[in-house]
């Protein structure tokens, strides 16, 4: 999800950008047809007009907006634990980038490490994604690695084993303290947590059944809701109604939208701006290094 500034309060109110009226539009139109039909219907005898009373919708749409409200927190709580996620991821990758420039004797070794460390953001995203990493991967690992790390269900994974070998090799060399190796093994553990936890998200929607239920019920009562109230409003049913109707679609629309939290929607949490991210912060890490100044770099997630 991109930052936006936050607009004047009556410019939100025409605001397109990062809302859900361009998905909701069709519905919305169809609501204020049927206020039209509605309104028009209410002028006829029976059996067009069916003399339908406001009260049973008013039951409805307290009961409708409670389970909105239960869809949508339970929808936010996905979005929400996938950004802390990720927020995990880039603490750990630029901490991983730090630690191996300052206690990895051998600056090969060192930007070697990074560049797996880029490659495994680049990876956990196409895996969340279910896009093909290849093109991603290629500036940061051989040939032949690419092929056996895409071969696999999960290629982040692969990376992370791709790290932990390095690791390894640099012990064996004596390029790294024993003692101060099981830090950098710790990040890899907090690296492979946050993608099985991102994996479980990703590959585990929220049920179906739930989903066709609000949905239907929804545009059942928005369909249904002009003919409780033309007796009442008149002329202004097609206006209410559609008003009305306007945040049970805009919730339900925005629900969908943040189940997903690694899609490409504008609601998403943004995995592309967030890879780039850890990937301008590393590449700045080894132009540090190479120019002899120590590592500096910001923690926050």
């Amino acid at each position: 999800m991109p930052r936006q500034p936050h607009p004047h309060w009556f410019r939100m109110l025409f605001a397109v950008r990062g809302s859900v009226l361009p998905r909701i539009a069709l519905q919305l139109f169809l609501t204020f047809a049927m206020g039209c039909w509605a309104m028009y219907a209410s002028t006829l005898p029976w059996p067009w007009n069916l003399g339908y009373t406001p009260a049973p919708f008013g039951f409805l749409g307290v009961s409708l907006a409670v389970f909105l409200g239960f869809r949508n927190s339970a929808a936010y709580d996905r979005w929400w634990e996938a950004r802390k996620l990720w927020g995990l991821v880039v603490i750990n990758t630029r901490s991983l980038g730090r630690e191996a420039l300052s206690l990895v004797d051998s600056p090969a070794r060192a930007r070697r490490l990074i560049g797996l460390s880029i490659a495994f953001a680049h990876a956990m995203r196409h895996r969340l994604q279910e896009t093909d990493a290849r093109m991603a991967l290629a500036p940061w690992l051989a040939p032949a690695d690419i092929d056996a790390v895409l071969a696999v269900r999960s290629p982040p994974q692969a990376v992370l084993g791709l790290l932990s070998r390095e690791l390894a090799e640099a012990r064996r060399a004596g390029e790294v303290n024993p003692v101060l190796l099981p830090a950098m093994e710790e990040r890899i553990g907090q690296l492979e947590f946050a993608l099985g936890s991102c994996e479980r998200l990703a590959f585990t929607p929220m049920p179906f059944t739930y989903a066709v239920i609000i949905h239907r019920t929804v545009h059942l009562y928005c369909i249904a809701l002009p003919f409780g109230l033309a007796q009442t409003v008149g002329l202004l049913t097609p206006v209410v109604t559609t008003f009305v109707a306007y945040p049970f679609f805009a919730l339900e629309a925005l629900a969908q939208e943040i189940e997903d939290p690694f899609g490409e929607s504008i609601n998403a949490i943004g995995l592309e701006e967030m890879v780039a991210g850890i990937e301008r912060e590393l590449r700045g890490l080894m132009a540090q290094a190479d120019a002899g100044q120590p590592p500096i770099v910001r923690v926050a997630g």
